[in-house]
């Protein structure tokens, strides 16, 4: 296709570059070593939020727009996108602390912030190269898809030549600390800043150095995507066997009304497909980059995406109308909707006639311009991320019945900064929400340091209802004993909003944090926590096994009441393999079906110390009145 970047418009700019890295390394060392001396920038959390995002990016936004440093339409451009940076960390920085918060929950430079930048610029500057190469806005394909592989390639490789270079300092300061010279030291872990001041002008280089060698970047890109392109009859095997698997499977789960498939896992699948579809596809240029039988195979699996991607969008919409909005779950929904598009854009390319999969290169277009309206978005005071979910979760509070805990009150006074102590402050004074709600909130923001988060007590939610039953059957359960293990329960079982149905068995999981839909079913208001008292030591005194929700909390008795001495996981199975369900385990205490096994190995004890010897159990024949030894 010829150079990217013609005669005419590929000046010498090495000097503008490296008076670039060196004034980045500045800017950088100045904010990070004034903050470390307690001086302004440094100590002002705004400044510092402005100044450290922008430091990072804007460096390689003009690395990318040097070829056309001599036209004046390029620096407009680079001065919008850097009032509009500055604007942004400004807007941000201002809401990212919440009075009284910790340091780790109130970085005004965040990483998720940051990274909403990086994907925002690396997806706008190839459409701006285009612009800058042909006066036009809408450029080819072609030219779209080399400009993003050449800037993804430049950076990979200019990171990766820093990261040498600064491990090549760290062996040079090693080696003269031996023999008594541990200036270079000193100065690379002491000096605050001093690291970037020095890695800023090797990555301009790097940078310089990898653009020289263009036939170099075609060669491995080319090398690159040959070998991606033979992983997408795998990634398409994979998909259409789960999808076989998930419609034969599908009855039985909604008779079991089993949460078991997480979204996060189907979206994984779909973005990794997505991108080798893209490898096979390249530029557009290859008629067909398979053999006709199996592209043609390859083509007609694409609309499995849109069943994978649309079930893992249905599944985060129906957590996010139960749970409300986090911020994990608002990635993840920027996620699932490029994910969506993708998908319907391939599933028609797939279905149509013609060259192979001929529609990729548009869907790609209007995709990345999507995304880059949605990132935009999330820049902007009124639709970011932090303002988003702070008004979510109170939303979420008002509107509940009146129930919250300690943790609901603590997540908008700490960890939402400005955004969630505002929206504390107007349920504090809503006239509309619940009595105990607006106490709550009220009480959330007297909390003036964000270290006494955990001693907040307040809650809102009704105590546990349950009852507990002594095994062997009818054994009683001193009150001690019963207000201990209440203690270890949540405060409450999960509840769903009224009319609201659960998820569907085809659903997924998009928050591994969760739980698993088997930890509700003991103790419960209908099915009590099994109590088993069994002696365990040999002493002739027997402990007891509270089977909680999610684990068995062993107690012995002592002189002033009961001790609690550990827990275990009673739900893992290992013969066979499975997550052991209440019923099971109710089964088996009322059957009688359990007994104390001696270990097969005894340790040894040398002195005062012990020596556990983890040698292999016996196995033991199953049975009644026996258990088994998994």
């Amino acid at each position: 296709m010829g150079t990217l970047y013609p005669a005419e418009e590929n000046p010498r700019f090495l000097t503008p570059v490296l008076i670039v890295a060196m004034l980045q390394g500045l800017l950088l060392w100045w904010v990070i070593s004034s903050g470390d001396a307690a001086g302004w920038p440094g100590n002002d959390m705004v400044w510092r939020g402005t100044l450290l995002p922008f430091g990072v990016l804007i460096a390689p936004l003009l690395y990318g727009l040097a070829p056309w440093a001599g036209r004046r339409r390029a620096w407009f451009i680079v001065a919008s996108i850097a009032a509009l940076l500055l604007a942004a960390n400004r807007q941000h920085a201002a809401h990212a602390a919440a009075p009284g918060g910790t340091a780790w929950s109130t970085d005004p430079a965040s990483p998720p912030y940051v990274l909403i930048q990086v994907l925002l610029l690396f997806h706008a500057v190839p459409f701006l190269q285009g612009y800058l190469r042909t006066g036009r806005w809408r450029p080819s394909y072609p030219s779209l898809f080399l400009d993003a592989w050449q800037n993804a390639l430049r950076l990979a490789l200019a990171a990766v030549f820093t990261i040498v270079f600064m491990l090549l300092l760290w062996l040079c300061a090693q080696l003269f600390d031996m023999i008594g010279l541990p200036f270079i030291r000193v100065l690379l872990d002491d000096v605050a800043g001093f690291p970037p001041l020095l890695a800023c002008p090797a990555f301009g280089i790097g940078f310089l150095l990898v653009g020289s060698a263009e036939r170099l970047l075609a060669a491995l890109r080319q090398q690159v995507l040959a070998l991606l392109k033979w992983l997408l009859p795998i990634a398409t095997l994979v998909l259409v066997a789960f999808s076989l698997a998930l419609a034969l499977r599908a009855p039985a789960l909604w008779a079991e009304q089993q949460h078991v498939i997480r979204a996060v896992w189907l979206l994984w699948l779909a973005i990794v497909t997505v991108y080798l579809y893209n490898a096979a596809y390249q530029d557009g240029s290859i008629d067909s980059p398979y053999p006709p039988l199996l592209g043609r195979l390859l083509a007609w699996s694409a609309p499995l995406l849109l069943l994978l991607s649309g079930m893992a969008a249905y599944d985060l919409w129906i957590r996010i109308d139960a749970y409300g909005l986090t911020e994990a779950r608002y990635w993840a929904a920027l996620v699932a909707i490029v994910t969506l598009a993708y998908s319907l854009g391939y599933a028609i390319a797939g279905v149509r006639a013609g060259r192979w999969m001929n529609a990729v290169g548009r869907t790609n277009i209007g995709v990345a311009l999507a995304l880059i309206a949605l990132l935009c978005g999330s820049l902007l005071p009124l639709t970011c991320p932090d303002r988003l979910v702070a008004r979510s979760q109170a939303l979420r509070l008002a509107q509940s019945d009146g129930s919250a805990g300690p943790e609901d009150f603590m997540r908008l006074r700490f960890d939402l900064g400005g955004y969630g102590y505002d929206e504390l402050h107007r349920l504090a004074g809503d006239a509309h929400t619940a009595a105990g709600i607006r106490t709550g909130a009220r009480l959330a923001l007297a909390v003036d340091n964000g270290r006494d988060r955990y001693q907040f007590r307040y809650t809102t939610v009704p105590s546990v209802r349950t009852t507990l039953a002594g095994f062997p059957a009818n054994t009683t359960i001193d009150a001690d004993l019963s207000a201990r293990i209440i203690a270890l329960l949540p405060n409450a079982p999960v509840r769903h909003r009224a009319g609201q149905r659960a998820a569907s068995p085809a659903s997924m999981h998009i928050d591994n944090n969760a739980g698993d839909a088997t930890t509700a079913d003991i103790c419960t208001d209908t099915i009590p926590c099994p109590v088993l008292f069994v002696d365990l030591d040999g002493d002739g005194q027997p402990e007891a096994l509270a089977f909680l929700p999610d684990e068995a909390a062993v107690f012995q008795r002592g002189e002033h009441g009961w001790n609690k001495l550990g827990q275990t996981d009673w739900r893992h199975r290992a013969q066979p393999p499975h997550r052991r369900t209440g019923a099971e385990l109710l089964q088996l205490l009322r059957g009688g079906d359990y007994k104390v096994v001696e270990p097969r190995w005894k340790a040894l004890q040398f002195g005062a110390g012990r020596l556990d010897l983890w040698l292999p159990e016996r196995a033991e024949p199953a049975g009644r009145g026996r258990t088994r030894t998994d």
